[in-house]
């Protein structure tokens, strides 16, 4: 039985020595397994830092661009107010341009109607001045056949008072005298 013990001791030392060889092993892969993890925690925890910082960058940036956003959009409703006013003004100018224009047609249509009428009265004035004209050619010529009438009435008139006085004369030469 002593051998049989020392056959179970020696059998017994080298299970134990097996069963610590794989503790040993199964604890050095759980260290190195652990070392990994550990290394890995720690890279996750540098990781998330830094992705806490990169997430306190884009909130910043997000409040940033939401800040720019809404200044934007206030710009845009403003420019967009704007924009229907001068859609407005135009529309406005438009109207005006086309009464403007349609006042000028008028106007352009009432002035060649003017100038048609101002030509008509012009060949009217025309021919009345050339009527006028004729009227005092032939006024002037009356006149003058007037004055020689005149003229020669006078010369008839002085002649015949010349010969009245010169009968006068002569009467009272050849005449009997007065009786008493």
């Amino acid at each position: 039985m002593n051998r049989f013990l020392q056959y179970f001791n020696v059998v017994g030392v080298c299970v134990l020595v097996g069963v610590c060889v794989g503790q040993w092993r199964e604890n050095r892969r759980l260290n190195l397994q652990n070392r990994s993890v550990e290394l890995e925690r720690r890279g996750l925890e540098e990781s998330l830092a830094a992705l806490e910082k990169t997430s306190k960058r884009h909130q910043e940036d997000l409040k940033s661009y939401t800040a720019r956003y809404t200044q934007n959009a206030a710009q845009l409703a403003e420019r967009s107010k704007e924009a229907v006013e001068l859609r407005t003004q135009v529309r406005v100018l438009e109207l005006k341009r086309e009464q403007v224009q349609t006042a000028v047609t008028e106007w352009s249509k009432a002035v060649a109607s003017r100038d048609e009428r101002l030509n008509e009265v012009q060949s009217n004035l025309t021919q009345l001045m050339n009527e006028r004209t004729e009227l005092a050619k032939r006024w002037n010529a009356q006149v003058e056949k007037y004055n020689e009438l005149v003229r020669t009435l006078d010369d008839v008139t002085r002649r015949y008072n010349d010969l009245a006085a010169a009968t006068s004369a002569i009467k009272a030469t050849t005449a009997p005298p007065p009786k008493p």
